[in-house]
């Protein structure tokens, strides 16, 4: 048994790691119109970019790397032509204002911000390599309880 963390202190348990189709053109995406704070790359030795990890308020949020760097055939759903089989959920302060930056910097929107019957107000997009990504922000508090009556209204159950 070793005397320290399994982990990183400052890391999730569980991070995305995403395979990147413009790396560069990503890390700008993530900064401009999502807000991310870039934490940190690594290079090989001949400035090839191999890993990059994100944060979101000095959270750990995501790994990501080029296209076809560790497992030889990574696509991301831009390239591979099909649709994100994931969305990643993100909690912002204020999703109108959110929203705004995320129009203004080149985001592609899904779904505009609004309020849904889980208590969240949210918006939807999608980035350069093609993921989808949900931004909330909370409006009401709900209990289980409260969401399964609030859907079953919504969608007639």
């Amino acid at each position: 048994m070793t005397d320290f963390l399994p982990k990183p202190a400052d890391e999730p348990w569980l991070n995305a790691y995403l395979a990147l189709k413009d790396f560069e053109e990503s890390r700008r995406f993530y900064t401009e119109a999502f807000g991310f704070e870039f934490h940190y790359a690594l290079q090989t030795p001949d400035g090839t970019p191999v890993h990059t990890e994100y944060r979101y308020k000095g959270q750990g949020l995501f790994m990501c790397a080029p296209e076809d760097v560790w497992e030889g055939n990574a696509k991301s759903p831009a390239t591979s032509g099909t649709p994100s089989p994931i969305n990643l959920a993100v909690y912002v302060d204020d999703i109108d204002a959110f929203h705004e930056r995320a129009i203004a910097a080149g985001a592609t929107c899904l779904q505009e911000p609004a309020d849904q019957f889980y208590g969240d107000r949210t918006a939807v997009y999608t980035d350069p390599s093609g993921y989808r990504w949900s931004f909330h922000s909370r409006v009401r508090d709900m209990t289980p309880a409260e969401m399964t009556e609030a859907m079953m209204k919504e969608f007639g159950g």
